[in-house]
């Protein structure tokens, strides 16, 4: 993963840090929070790719299809070396969204642009969850 995403020294990535560590305790009120504030904090269109993604964690299906979308528009707007790493994630997510607000379609379409963005990146097991994921999920939906 690009380190300018994992740069722990931005707020926005400190908060997002919280909110994952409150979500290990089980404390998902408190993850939310840190993560709503780092959307409020955003400086850049990282920033708010990154606290998008997050606030996606834990919502219903239409408003987490929200927050992936948004996710995704950001990242849009950034350098596209300082987000490849992160675009397959991004994928996944707006995929699962829309497969479970069931746009098929759209959900079959972004699973397929989820391992379009997987190429050029270095085998890892994050790589590799990735794919599996995506691969799976179109097995799933028959396609």
């Amino acid at each position: 993963m690009s380190s300018i995403l994992l740069d722990q020294t931005n707020p926005v990535v400190q908060l997002c840090i919280r909110g994952v560590q409150a979500e290990m305790h089980d404390h998902i009120a408190v993850a939310q929070a840190a993560y709503q504030q780092a959307w409020a904090m955003r400086q850049t269109a990282l920033d708010g790719c990154i606290a998008a993604h997050y606030c996606a964690r834990h919502q219903p299906p239409m408003i987490m299809l929200e927050w992936n979308q948004l996710a995704l528009e950001q990242a849009r707007l950034v350098e596209q070396a300082a987000i490849s790493d992160f675009l397959p994630s991004l994928y996944l997510n707006l995929a699962w969204s829309y497969e479970q607000t069931e746009q098929l379609a759209l959900a079959v379409a972004h699973y397929r642009l989820c391992l379009a963005s997987l190429v050029g990146l270095e085998a890892s097991p994050y790589h590799t969850m990735i794919q599996e994921s995506a691969l799976t999920a179109l097995q799933r939906l028959d396609r």
